[in-house]
């Protein structure tokens, strides 16, 4: 499959041509890939959708049939199904998703699944996708494209984050206790030398490196606490600290 696609349409939502713009995204991204035969719509619930300008936008007659759980079709013939952050947990073929009214929380949702080949995204409040837009750098409808934003500026802290990413698990949805160590280290090595970076910042960096959405949270808690921490902590107990800072520094 193809890298996910990632589209950005920063229309109001209450204006019918978001709708538009959308479904014509979902028919490109299909017809770029042909092994893509499926749509899912993404709302946060049910009843969300039900009394919403998009339902509007869909006829009573599409509404009905998606709230009740059948599909309806795309203008490329595309199958088109609603789901629920409760009812999808996993996608086993290629799918276009589209994300209504969303926000940078239903999207950091998104990131968790496996098998997306593209999103498409109309925002509830363009600001509330800041970190999303940062991490993947979609297109945006209108726009001119512009280059991949840097999430890490300090390459320092990239190495170190690098050597992190090489030695845990990252086919895990959380950090165990193993791992968790290895990457508290690593903080902890960084802390002493008066080194930090924002715990989100890290976070988003993690997802777009291939750790699971569950595991770059754990990262961003114990960033927040190592990085929080008042004095230097102490090194004697982890194997060449200076060795492995230099190694960073001078990668």
């Amino acid at each position: 499959m193809k890298s996910c696609q990632r589209i950005v349409i920063p229309v109001d939502p209450y204006d019918g041509s978001s709708w538009s713009y959308a479904a014509k995204y979902a028919d490109l991204l299909i017809e770029s890939d042909p092994s893509i035969g499926n749509v899912i719509l993404l709302q946060y619930t049910k009843g969300q959708f039900r009394d919403s300008s998009l339902a509007g936008f869909l006829g009573r007659q599409v509404s009905k049939a998606l709230i009740n759980g059948r599909s309806a079709k795309l203008p490329s013939g595309a199958t088109l199904r609603l789901e629920t952050k409760q009812t999808l947990s996993h996608i086993v073929k290629p799918t276009i998703i589209i994300v209504f009214y969303a926000s940078d929380k239903i999207l950091e949702f998104v990131d968790s699944l496996e098998n997306v080949a593209g999103v498409v995204v109309v925002p509830d409040i363009a600001d509330d996708l800041e970190d999303w837009i940062k991490r993947w750098s979609p297109h945006i409808h209108g726009a001119t494209p512009k280059p991949p934003e840097k999430l890490l500026a300090d390459p320092l802290i990239e190495n170190a984050m690098l050597d992190a990413s090489g030695w845990i698990n990252k086919a895990n949805n959380v950090l165990n206790t193993r791992d968790a160590e290895t990457v508290e280290t690593v903080l902890r090595i960084l802390r002493a030398n008066e080194q930090s970076a924002e715990p989100s910042e890290l976070k988003s960096w993690a997802i777009q490196n291939g750790w699971k959405v569950g595991a770059a949270k754990d990262l961003e808690k114990l960033a927040k606490k190592v990085f929080g921490l008042k004095t230097k902590p102490r090194l004697s107990k982890f194997h060449d600290p200076k060795g492995r800072f230099d190694r960073w520094s001078n990668r």
